[in-house]
């Protein structure tokens, strides 16, 4: 009987282990795809605001976009034009990283 009792608790333990690790897997599986949901909730709300805030900039400061991408450093004559740049500046870069040489990541992921 004790004998029969012991291969019991050995086979629900060893049954019990393989469940748990069974669960850990799948809790892992769930918590990568819930990060992912996040992550992409976030960068969707960062994509929306990057749109509304390019549709909000003025017709002008939408053609300075190819004149920021051709010219390496701006030097406008007028202040109001070096505030449109810096607002189109920080409307379209999310950050930048210095290196060996410098690179523009943008707010839509792309670098630059």
């Amino acid at each position: 009987m004790t004998k029969a009792s012991r291969e019991t608790v050995e086979g629900f333990a060893e049954a019990y282990a393989a469940l748990e690790a069974e669960m850990n897997r799948v809790t892992g599986k769930l918590d990568a795809v819930e990060w992912d949901r996040k992550e992409r909730e976030f960068k969707g709300r960062q994509i929306k605001l990057f749109i509304s805030t390019l549709g909000q900039l003025e017709a002008e400061k939408a053609e300075t976009v190819e004149t920021v991408k051709t010219v390496k450093t701006v030097e406008p004559a007028e202040p109001e034009t070096a505030e449109k740049a810096e607002e189109l500046f920080l409307a379209l870069v999310d950050k930048v990283i210095v290196g060996e040489k410098m690179k523009f990541v943008l707010k839509d992921g792309s670098e630059w």
